[in-house]
């Protein structure tokens, strides 16, 4: 189902848009009322390219051979070469500790292949396994 060109062409994007209408009536009261249309515009576009991709992502890791976990370090946890890439402006900069967090990673554990079921992503399940591959996440340091 989800190579079929409706899939990607009609069901993707009416998604997308649904989960775009609803967080950009969750942000409208945080902005300036002379300004909320034009933003509202702006953040339509790259949100619902956003989430269409999100949504993608997600229906192949239902039907895939992986379990995904999310890497969202903490502000002030210890950095992690192996799960981290640092952003800086300061080359020369020694690095000890998340600042703050840009961009989250991916581990990807490998799983059997079985019939479809629902497991958010990091269920717990792959901390006892070795990650198939990392998508490290992106901090400020």
């Amino acid at each position: 189902m989800i190579e079929e060109r409706d899939f990607e062409e009609v069901i993707v994007p009416s998604i997308a848009s649904r989960h775009t209408a609803r967080l950009l009536n969750v942000l409208q009261p945080l902005l300036e009322k002379h300004l909320q249309r034009r933003m509202i515009k702006k953040l339509k576009l790259t949100l619902d390219y956003t989430m269409g991709l999100a949504i993608k992502i997600r229906a192949l890791s239902l039907v895939g051979t992986e379990d995904y976990e999310s890497i969202w370090p903490l502000s002030g946890s210890l950095f992690d070469r192996n799960e981290m890439e640092m952003q800086h402006d300061n080359v020369d900069m020694i690095v000890g500790s998340v600042r703050l967090p840009l961009c989250p990673g991916l581990r990807a554990y490998p799983k059997e292949k079985a019939m479809v079921a629902y497991h958010p992503f990091g269920n717990g399940e792959g901390a006892s396994k070795t990650p198939k591959f990392v998508v490290k996440a992106q901090i400020l340091a």
